[in-house]
């Protein structure tokens, strides 16, 4: 803490806590990919996850020093507007993300391209990852938030003292500068990070869920067999049902034609 008893972003404190909310926030994708139905491949869902790894990382860091610069024009608790970034950024800033995310993807597919098609890094024909696709969409997602977060600053400095106030109205009931780090550092990027994580997933992840896990694959195939034996089976008990009743009509009609030639006999 600084002398002056203002939230102090950096230092052992504040570093630690931020090692352990990127932790902890990115877990929300590995359960995303547990629960999901129909799962992606764990490679697929790596290099989808990986995306978001990166661009949380240069958000956070951009968070910070717009926070700090945002601090010394304004006043000098810096949580202020950290607490303002993250809101914006987990908001307004993920639907300015999605919304140039889907103009990039349109604009390549009318130049012929499906390269930006975001997820789509999986060939079907070769059964192999392309990772050049990936690098492509993976640099050029990095350049998406960090033109949103661009935007975000443009509209912070408009009216610095607007949000200023609003962030410092919201926080207001926290004295302990200790207390105003854990909430405004852990527990509120903590809960809208793991909304945004989930969020963002749905649409960074392709269509396409890459070759099937040995598991599943396994899964399907057993039913497969099981219901060929069984077809297999009925088809062979039906075969002998009818062998049956063609033998049963058979030996009918072989006493039917042995009682008409009695009966003939005993009236001639």
């Amino acid at each position: 803490l600084e002398d002056k008893g203002q939230c102090r972003l950096f230092g052992d404190f504040g570093i630690i806590v931020q090692v352990i909310l990127g932790g902890v926030s990115f877990l929300i994708l590995v359960l995303k990919r547990i629960l999901e139905h129909p799962k992606r491949s764990w490679k697929i869902w790596t290099l989808d996850a990986s995306k978001q790894a990166f661009s949380a990382l240069l958000a956070h860091f951009l968070n910070l020093l717009l926070a700090i610069l945002l601090s010394k024009q304004n006043t000098n608790d810096a949580c202020v507007w950290y607490f303002i970034n993250i809101m914006l950024d987990t908001t307004l800033g993920m639907l300015i993300c999605y919304v140039t995310l889907k103009i990039v993807e349109k604009i390549a597919l009318c130049q012929g391209s499906k390269v930006l098609q975001s997820g789509e890094y999986y060939n079907v024909a070769t059964k192999k990852i392309n990772y050049k696709t990936w690098t492509i969409q993976f640099v050029t997602w990095g350049g998406i938030v960090s033109f949103s977060k661009l935007i975000l600053f443009g509209l912070q400095s408009i009216q610095p003292s607007s949000l200023e106030k609003i962030g410092d109205a919201v926080l207001s009931w926290i004295t302990d500068p200790d207390v105003e780090l854990v909430v405004v550092m852990v527990f509120v990027p903590l809960i809208m990070n793991m909304i945004q994580f989930w969020i963002t997933d749905n649409f960074l992840k392709g269509d396409f869920l890459g070759e099937a896990t040995t598991t599943q694959a396994d899964n399907r195939e057993l039913p497969n067999i099981n219901n060929n034996q069984g077809q297999e089976i009925e088809m062979r008990d039906v075969k002998l049902k009818l062998d049956q009743d063609r033998d049963q009509i058979q030996n009918l009609d072989l006493e039917q034609s042995v009682c008409l030639i009695q009966i003939t006999l005993c009236s001639n």
